[in-house]
């Protein structure tokens, strides 16, 4: 390989990186002030909400405090519960300014003298974009969106519509939950198996409240062997090679699926009670819990349908994080706390960098309308294969045969004499003659049963015949070198006068004769 092509390759194949689910589109530019140091997060972005400018410089992206929600509302979910409202909320009230006091380290700083602040929330509860409204109401002007394990577990409930009756609730609010109607992680979806596989004694987890304790079991399910992942601690010793967890899971991270071996063909757990699954480790006989190697990637926020644009539009930025990236930024935040001078931890929301014209695009659009040329042109093979068959085929019913398909069976040299050879040209159908008879009248005599001979390859003088036949001229029934059978021949396609007519006639009276 030349020097030039291996430079092409290496240009083409240099845009090519690590395949993500959601291709990032934002940044997140964290600058801690205990340290001064400063990294930069990959997000995704939403589909509701403002789009920031481009690129960190612009003044359209400022620099943000980092807040967190309100002690008492941390999913973010009260006002989808219908246990706050954030509506009626004054921005330079007391009220908001009581709410926004717990906000880990920006509650150092004034409210009024910091009005761009980031909401960091988890994700799970209610949707994205409910998060995003209450943060809009509380005051935030951006929303960070970061995923947990937590978020990945659901209780089946019952959702009552607005015609539900009062027994029907009262039912639905005095039911007892089991781990039965736990909606456990999907695999594939949240997780996979072959990256990494535990057996988790259930005695060291926590299911109370239902149907998962998030504050209680992710951080036992985080992290690596020496930080005490219970994953990496039960780790399944049949896996290839003998790997430990912590070594095949690229997430560092583990979620529980479901199957116990109280069942092992149930992956609901076999109708375990809550009760028999705390009960008792591995080693005492008790119950051990399936658990994989969690996916943390970007996911793309999508909006709520159920919330009505018109009522108050959420005009905030809203970007997504990674479980890993969110706690970088919580572990920032833990050190700013704990510092001499705890100050608030700052961040720049911004879009990454992308061309105003993309030339991928267009070659993909040419690669794709080239694709289905081709696949037009070869599926529609037959049909030109058809079509050639029979412009030949009429073709032949018009002008004749070919001459290929002409020449007599005994050889090309049969009926000829002097050794010359047929004509290549195609020669005429067989065609009626028009005669006239004798009283003026004109008649047709039909050359049907006379066989059609082929002519030999012809002077000018025969030529010239020919053509004054088919214009309708006088022609001799024996023109100079002409056999017998070319009399005939010329006689039964000719169109002349009364006695050449006749004369024609009379030869072929003779020629039968003989």
């Amino acid at each position: 390989m030349t020097p030039t092509m291996l430079s092409l390759v290496l240009f083409l194949l240099w845009p090519i990186g690590p395949a993500m689910a959601i291709l990032p589109t934002g940044s997140i530019d964290v600058t801690s002030p205990t340290t001064g140091e400063r990294f930069t997060l990959l997000a995704s972005q939403a589909s509701f909400g403002s789009y920031p400018a481009m690129g960190p410089s612009s003044p359209a992206n400022p620099l943000m405090e980092l807040i967190l929600p309100p002690a008492d509302d941390p999913l973010l979910c009260a006002e989808t519960d219908g246990r706050a409202n954030y509506t009626n909320l004054n921005p330079h009230g007391r009220e908001r300014r009581d709410l926004l006091s717990w906000f880990g380290s920006s509650s150092k700083s004034n409210v009024e003298d910091n009005p761009n602040r980031a909401m960091l929330v988890p994700r799970g509860s209610c949707t994205f974009e409910r998060k995003a409204l209450s943060a809009q109401r509380l005051g935030a002007t951006a929303v960070i969106l970061y995923g947990t394990l937590d978020s990945r577990y659901a209780l089946n409930k019952t959702i009552l519509g607005p015609n539900a009756t009062d027994a029907e609730r009262k039912a639905a609010n005095e039911r007892t939950y089991t781990i039965d109607d736990v909606l456990w992680p999907g695999d594939k979806y949240d997780y996979d198996c072959s990256y990494g596989r535990a057996y988790v004694p259930t005695s060291l987890l926590s299911f109370e409240p239902l149907p998962y304790n998030g504050r209680y079991n992710d951080a036992k399910l985080t992290g690596t062997l020496e930080e005490g992942n219970l994953c990496a601690v039960h780790s399944d010793p049949s896996q290839p090679k003998g790997k430990n967890f912590a070594d095949l899971c690229p997430s560092k991270r583990c979620l529980l699926t479901g199957k116990t071996n109280k069942d092992d063909n149930n992956p609901n757990g076999g109708g375990v009670q809550v009760s028999g699954i705390v009960g008792g480790g591995a080693a005492g006989g008790g119950t051990t819990m399936e658990a994989c190697c969690a996916w943390d990637l970007h996911v793309w926020l999508y909006s709520d349908p159920s919330i009505p644009t018109w009522y108050e539009p959420i005009h905030i930025p809203a970007f997504y994080v990674t479980m890993e990236e969110g706690s970088q930024l919580f572990a920032t935040m833990a050190e700013s706390d704990g510092a001499t001078n705890p100050a608030a931890v700052g961040v720049t929301m911004y879009a990454r960098w992308a061309p105003k014209y993309n030339p991928s695009a267009i070659l993909i659009w040419a690669l794709g309308v080239l694709v289905c040329f081709v696949a037009s042109y070869m599926s529609a093979s037959e049909y030109r294969g058809l079509r050639f068959e029979a412009k030949r085929r009429l073709f032949e019913m018009t002008v004749g045969s070919s001459s290929a398909s002409s020449i007599p069976s005994g050889g090309p040299d049969e009926g000829l004499v002097g050794g010359d050879r047929f004509d290549d040209e195609p020669q005429p159908a067989p065609m009626e003659a028009e005669v006239p008879s004798a009283s003026g009248g004109s008649g047709s005599a039909a050359m049907n049963g006379t066989p059609r001979s082929r002519s030999r390859s012809r002077s000018p003088e025969e030529r010239l015949q020919q053509q004054q036949q088919q214009q309708g001229h006088y022609a001799p029934s024996h023109a100079v070198g002409s056999t017998d059978a070319d009399a005939v021949s010329v006689s039964a396609s000719a169109a002349g006068s009364v006695s050449a007519a006749s004369a024609g006639a009379n030869s072929n009276a003779n020629v039968a004769a003989t």
